[in-house]
Formats: C-alpha cells, sequence, structure tokens
C-alpha cells in the first residue's frame, strides 16, 4: 500500500492563485491557494499552496454529482469572503480517494467558496445535514483518477 500524497503533476498550469479568508483547519500556514485544473473543464481542480506542492487537495465541482446541493453562506462567510452581489462564487469540494478501493467520496459538509470576481476563497462548515463523505457517482461523469506523485 502506497503512502505517499496525492498531488499535481509539475507541469499542470496554474488557473489562478486566491487568498485564504480563514485558515483551513489543520492547515493554518496556508495563506494562498493555487487552483489548477485537471481537467478542461475545471470540474476537478487541484487546490494547493502556490510556493510548494507540500499541500495539495483534490476538488471537485459538486453540482454534476450532486444537482440538489445548496450552499448557503452566512453573513459572516460573505465577509470574508469580500462577497458583493454579482460576484463570481465557485464552490469546491475537497475529494478523499481511497486506495485501496478507488473509491473517491467528496466532503459536502465543508466545502471551498471561492470569490473569483476578488480573488478570495473561505472553507466553510455548512449547517444542516451534510455528508462528510458523499460517494462521487454520476451518470456520464468519469471521476479522474489521482496517481501518487
Amino acid at each position: 500500500m502506497s503512502t505517499q500524497p496525492l498531488s499535481p503533476p509539475p507541469d499542470t498550469a496554474v488557473e489562478r492563485v486566491v487568498t485564504i479568508g480563514q485558515a483551513i483547519p489543520g492547515f493554518p500556514e496556508l495563506s494562498e491557494l493555487a487552483i489548477m485544473p485537471i481537467d478542461g473543464y475545471g470540474m476537478f481542480v487541484w487546490l494547493t499552496s502556490p510556493e510548494t506542492f507540500d499541500v495539495a487537495f483534490l476538488a471537485v465541482n459538486p453540482f454534476p454529482f450532486f444537482p440538489e446541493y445548496d450552499v448557503e453562506l452566512s453573513d459572516v462567510d460573505e465577509a470574508l469572503l469580500a462577497a458583493e452581489r454579482g460576484d463570481d462564487l465557485i464552490v469546491y469540494c475537497l475529494v478523499t480517494v481511497d486506495r485501496a478501493s478507488g473509491q473517491a467520496t467528496a466532503n459536502l459538509l465543508a466545502p471551498v467558496v471561492v470569490n473569483a470576481s476578488r480573488a478570495r476563497a473561505l472553507q466553510v462548515i455548512l449547517e444542516g445535514e451534510h455528508p462528510l463523505r458523499a460517494p462521487l457517482e454520476a451518470p456520464g461523469v468519469e471521476t479522474p483518477t489521482a496517481e501518487p506523485s
């Protein structure tokens, strides 16, 4: 069994860099995220440190997989994102891949919301019942395989 972390290939292009409004739990040193698309559609991305690939998260646009998924931001979250009416907000859910089974799951409880208009990001914890590990399965949508580097 491999214990190497997943990380983006070195030739993956950075789409944009955003400032994190509040530290991602467990990663207080991470103040910015580079968004690196994996596929041509931006459905799967790497969220990583722009300085180093030491910290990298596989993430997914959840809506093709979970069409009923709804992200309600609190006033505090909106302030941390500097969100204003008309801003382009993008939602990503962090993905975990079970190395033994290859099953990918998405964290619907704590998505990363990106305000593309203001280059800010925030991992929010949603109210209500959202699964921490929702299986990624959708007709016609192929989950990419993430190979260790």
